[in-house]
């Protein structure tokens, strides 16, 4: 699926990107088709090269699709871009555990949460994280708050389990 070329007259007029393309590409990704995003994307960047919005889908199509050093360079873009993102530093984190990058994960995913400290997923990953270096007391913390913020979160008991059995 293509997407047109701006000219330079689009380009000076829309400072931001044109509502029709957002629409078009939001639909490629709500339909997963992840390769034709990272593609539409990457090509939009020249483009637009400071849209948030390009480089999360970017980013997050580029993890769906496994191209995790792709995802990683994205994220760190869209960091750069908007320092102050919650969801950014917990994407990252995500990326970074997926490479095996435990230690820099759990970095990521505690900046997170000193941006919002009930960052559902990045309590939920951090305790992850913890459990994979053994830091079983600490991961049992992370998913006890969990259980506060989502107290029907069944996985958060699962996990409080295996690690008291550590």
């Amino acid at each position: 699926i293509a997407i047109a070329k701006l000219s330079q007259r689009d380009k000076s007029r829309h400072k931001t990107l044109p509502v029709e393309i957002t629409k078009r590409i939001t639909s490629l990704y709500n339909n997963r088709q992840f390769k034709e995003v990272a593609k539409c994307a990457e090509r939009l960047i020249k483009d637009f090269p400071s849209s948030l919005f390009l480089w999360n889908l970017k980013s997050h199509s580029e993890f769906y699709l496994k191209r995790l050093e792709n995802a990683e360079a994205g994220f760190r873009v869209v960091n750069q871009l908007d320092p102050t993102s919650p969801n950014a530093y917990n994407s990252l984190g995500n990326v970074l555990r997926s490479l095996g990058r435990i230690n820099e994960a759990i970095e990521n995913y505690e900046k997170t949460l000193s941006l919002n400290s009930k960052h559902f997923y990045a309590l939920y990953h951090l305790g992850l994280s913890l459990h994979d270096i053994g830091d079983y007391e600490n991961a049992i913390r992370n998913y006890r708050k969990l259980l506060i913020l989502r107290p029907d979160f069944n996985d958060a008991y699962y996990r409080i389990g295996l690690a008291f059995k550590k």
